[in-house]
């Protein structure tokens, strides 16, 4: 079976080999490795704004410490911080051409009953998605913020943040966010299964809380309160949300499951409405608006033009010394220089104090 081959025609029945299915697998996989490296390529120029939009919050509180910045711990950390940020912005750009494949794989395995919630649950999902990374973004500044507070328990310390690490830390706060906001897919999976359903969601949705709130402790990364806060208040609404999407597509007393379009449509709109919020709260309070206010991010600057530049100057200046009698004035200036650094020199030299002398006495009568 070829990496690009179709289906053989019982596919669509699920009725393939085992060969065949793992052919199949290994061609899905490679094909989606090939779409993360398309993505690296893709995003590997775009590496400048990547990083202002992901260090933002690094820099805006960065630059509340005293000779606070990002370092590297090695020569070599400077081109992996790049690569593995190109990394995780390929996969964030190929994650549409992923799920994709993974849904071929999937689908023949499934019913078309069984299809019919999924249609309903890939923008609803995407969405939840998508306002789960942006409120982890979101919630970077205060969490960093607070963590900022502890360094002025040690006198006279400061922070040399490790590039790699924030980088790492970050991504894993975008994740958990991405993922704890795909709870109501995962309640409305576990009702297509019988094992929950509203009525006994609407029973136990106080437990359901605790449960919520705890693993918000565990799954947050820094640990810290507003984080966790900024993680367990949305999962609980969205808890709320999963209710009514459990009763939607729960089937009636004739086990049809096809009606209730109303609730289905107030509950699309939730993740909408919640993205739309996400949006407009980073619209307002953009991070990387406010690290280039307080200095953390510097205008990108043109090496190769600024080069060119002083190249440019410096082939001018040679030209000119040669054509015009311009070098005395330039041996004037270097005299100068030199003469202000001798008498530095001779400040800084400690002097000898003078002996003293020997008080005369006063003759006598």
């Amino acid at each position: 079976m070829g990496l690009f081959s179709k289906r053989n025609e019982h596919a669509e029945d699920g009725q393939m080999e085992l060969v065949e299915h793992l052919a199949e697998l290994r061609n899905r996989i490679f094909r989606m490795l090939g779409y993360v490296l398309l993505g690296m390529i893709a995003t590997y120029n775009l590496f400048p704004v990547i990083y202002n939009v992901l260090f933002a919050p690094a820099h805006v509180v960065l630059a509340k410490l005293p000779d606070a910045k990002p370092v590297f711990r090695g020569i070599q950390d400077a081109f992996l911080l790049r690569l593995e940020t190109c990394l995780f912005a390929g996969i964030a750009v190929a994650l549409p051409f992923i799920i994709y494949e993974i849904w071929g794989f999937v689908r023949p395995a499934l019913t078309p009953d069984e299809r019919k919630p999924l249609r309903f649950l890939a923008p609803f999902a995407g969405f939840l998605l998508l306002a789960g990374a942006g409120t982890g973004y979101s919630a970077l500044p205060s969490a960093y913020g607070w963590m900022a507070l502890y360094v002025s328990d040690v006198p006279d310390a400061t922070v040399l943040q490790d590039a790699k690490d924030y980088l790492l830390l970050t991504v894993k706060i975008l994740v958990a966010f991405a993922l704890a906001f795909q709870l109501p897919v995962l309640l409305l999976f576990l009702s297509s299964v019988k094992i929950i359903n509203s009525k006994m969601m609407v029973t136990y949705w106080r437990h359901a809380v605790v449960v919520i709130a705890a693993l918000a402790a565990i799954f947050t990364p820094t640990n810290d309160p507003a984080t966790m806060l900024l993680m367990a208040i949305p999962m609980s609404g969205l808890y709320l949300v999963s209710i009514v999407l459990v009763k939607a597509f729960e089937p009636d007393a004739n086990g049809n499951s096809d009606g209730k379009l109303f609730q289905k449509f107030l509950v699309s709109l939730v993740p909408l409405m919640l993205f739309s919020a996400v949006s407009f709260w980073l619209y307002k309070n953009n991070p990387v608006e406010a690290a280039r206010k307080s200095g953390g991010i510097k205008p990108m600057v043109n090496v190769q033009k600024v080069q060119q530049m002083i190249d440019a100057s410096l082939s001018k200046g040679t030209a000119g010394t040669q054509a015009t009698p311009a070098a005395p004035a330039t041996d004037d200036l270097l005299k100068r220089i030199e003469a202000l650094e001798q008498r530095i020199k001779q400040l800084e030299t400690p002097v000898a104090p003078a002996p003293q002398q020997p008080l005369a006495v006063p003759p006598q009568r």
